[in-house]
């Protein structure tokens, strides 16, 4: 502002010596010093150089961000306040153009309102920072984060502006932009809701047993395992291996072996029944994969202990004993060994492990390691350790699943029992001949009588006179 005296002749009542910029001065001018006199003047004012002591004038409009009240210096006086903004010349007060709006800042000075940093919201006027948060501490503002599940591009005035998107992209909270989802991973919502598709807000890395395409956790289909985290293929980590079946989500190919008394020949295999039962003749342990796995009276003896000992106390096998032979490897079974009586086990079709004989009964069918069954001794027989045995000479058998060689007992007197006799009574001493004992084995029986006419068949005594024979 130039300060201009006035001349004599200017009228008394005019504040004299003081900086004003009169009679046009207003608030939105500033005035500035200068000694040069002026091209022009506005009008009324004095003409003649004479008539100056000092020359005065305002320079111009307040700038923008600004605002100059009465008898302003400098163009730039008094900034804006926080809060609001001055966007055109010639501010007057510290209203200035207006209150900050929302979705922006205006710190002091504010030419043009300053959105919210992308991430961030403003739902207020007249804020102050970048924060875009209106209450404030000594310590700082905490900024106005968008929500989690949400995304804020510049300017936002809610912290929920977007949605994050679909179940591909994640936000976390003070997201500026949704953020694709990592290859193998998935997306999960608040309290891991899937309900909300839109607004997942975390990425987590996908599980074994699955696999994850663009966001989503699928299990890995039956006849596959997902043995390692980050999977992003339906084949997962690959197929089942012969032996052992897959459900849905199998993180372990080999955790679920074949049951016992099945096998499975193919891979990919995914429920426990496999691929079918084992043949009769053959068992097969767990994890098998050949129909014909193990013959009935063959033992692994590496396996010996998995196959059998918990079995014993189950009345299948008892006190093994194998040969010291060492068979062909068959199967990967580097170490198979025949049972010392093979007869005395055998294997329907779906054996787990060799089933042992019972008593009064022996194995049949197939060869001497391949037995499939167990059939009841008959009349005049007994069995031992699964094989069957006629009674010897001399002694009957007449009740079936007999043990022992005693069988039902001796002969009778007159009478001599070949071997597999059934009855006590089997066949008579011939004509001639007799027998004064119990268990005579054949025709001879106790030997000739005196007179062969004076024996008849079944005659007890070399005197028949004396002595009948017994029926």
């Amino acid at each position: 502002m130039l300060f201009i005296r006035q001349p004599s002749s200017q009228p008394s009542g005019k504040p004299t010596g003081q900086p004003t910029c009169q009679p046009t001065a207003s608030p939105s001018l500033y005035g500035a010093v200068n000694t040069n006199r002026p091209s022009s003047m506005p009008t009324g004012y004095p003409t003649k150089q004479s008539d100056y002591e000092y020359k005065f004038y305002c320079s111009g409009l307040c700038s923008p961000g600004h605002y100059c009240p009465s008898n302003s210096s400098s163009s730039t006086q008094i900034p804006c306040p926080p809060g609001t903004y001055g966007l055109e010349e010639g501010l007057k007060d510290e209203k200035c153009t207006d209150v900050c709006p929302m979705g922006h800042y205006c710190p002091a000075g504010t030419v043009h309102p300053i959105k919210c940093p992308a991430g961030t919201f403003g739902n207020s006027t007249g804020l102050i920072s970048a924060s875009c948060n209106k209450e404030c501490f000594e310590s700082g503002c905490d900024a106005s984060y968008c929500e989690e599940g949400y995304y804020c591009p510049e300017g936002s005035i809610s912290s929920r502006e977007r949605e994050c998107g679909d179940v591909s992209v994640y936000c976390p909270t003070g997201s500026s932009q949704p953020i694709p989802v990592s290859t193998g991973y998935y997306t999960v919502s608040y309290n891991g809701n899937d309900e909300y598709v839109n607004t997942r807000i975390a990425q987590k890395i996908c599980e074994k047993g699955h696999f994850c395409v663009d966001g989503v956790k699928y299990a890995c289909p039956f006849g596959t395992y997902g043995d390692e985290e980050e999977l992003s293929s339906d084949s997962c980590s690959g197929l089942c291996p012969k032996g052992y079946y897959c459900p849905t989500g199998t993180y372990n190919g080999t955790i679920n072996r074949c049951p016992a008394g099945r096998y499975g020949s193919s891979t990919g295999l995914y429920t426990s029944t496999c691929t079918d039962i084992c043949d009769e003749g053959y068992y097969c342990p767990e994890g098998s994969t050949h129909s014909n796995e193990i013959e009935c009276g063959v033992v692994s003896m590496n396996d010996f202990d998995f196959h059998f000992k918990h079995s014993i106390n189950s009345g299948y096998l008892s006190d093994i004993k194998t040969k010291n032979t060492f068979l062909a490897p068959r199967y990967g079974y580097t170490s198979l060994v025949s049972l010392s009586n093979p007869n005395n086990v055998y294997c329907p079709a779906g054996s787990a492990i060799p089933i042992l004989c019972s008593n009064g009964y022996y194995s049949s069918g197939g060869n001497r390691t391949t037995r499939v069954t167990q059939v009841a001794c008959p009349i005049g027989t007994y069995c031992v350790d699964g094989i069957i045995y006629d009674c010897p000479a001399g002694r009957y058998g007449r009740d079936e699943k007999l043990i022992t060689p005693e069988c039902s007992g001796l002969c009778q007197k007159g009478y001599y029992c070949p071997i597999g006799s059934t009855t006590r009574v089997q066949v008579p001493c011939p004509l001639g001949r007799y027998g004064d004992k119990e268990g005579l084995a054949n025709s001879l029986c106790s030997g000739p009588c005196n007179n062969p006419l004076d024996c008849p068949a079944g005659s007890t005594s070399a005197y028949p006179s004396i002595l009948k024979p017994s029926f």
